[in-house]
């Protein structure tokens, strides 16, 4: 939260200035699946993912996907190291042949 105005007023020929103070609460990581139809699984933790607990988002995630090619059947992440487990390619092992 800051208590920042929009706008300052200083006298001409005064430079203008401005203070801001920002007042820092509880941080959240929050993780989303969507989906066109929704949010499919979401974890909310009051500290910053790992990769044992985005492996676990990721296994419990598997577990409400459908096979391919089913509606609900693709995931799609970024590059980020924290998807680069070598844990995540083999999640999916076994359970939908």
């Amino acid at each position: 939260m800051t208590t920042r105005q929009p706008m300052v007023w200083f006298p001409i020929g005064s430079p203008a200035r401005r203070r801001d103070f920002f007042v820092r609460g509880q941080r959240y990581s929050i993780l989303p699946a969507l989906s066109l139809d929704g949010i499919l699984h979401l974890d909310v933790r009051d500290c910053s993912f790992t990769s044992a607990t985005f492996n676990q988002f990721i296994d419990t995630l598997l577990d409400n996907l459908n096979p391919f090619p089913q509606k609900n059947s693709v995931v799609v992440m970024d590059n980020a190291s924290i998807h680069k487990s070598v844990h995540i390619a083999e999640m999916n092992g076994g359970r939908w042949h």
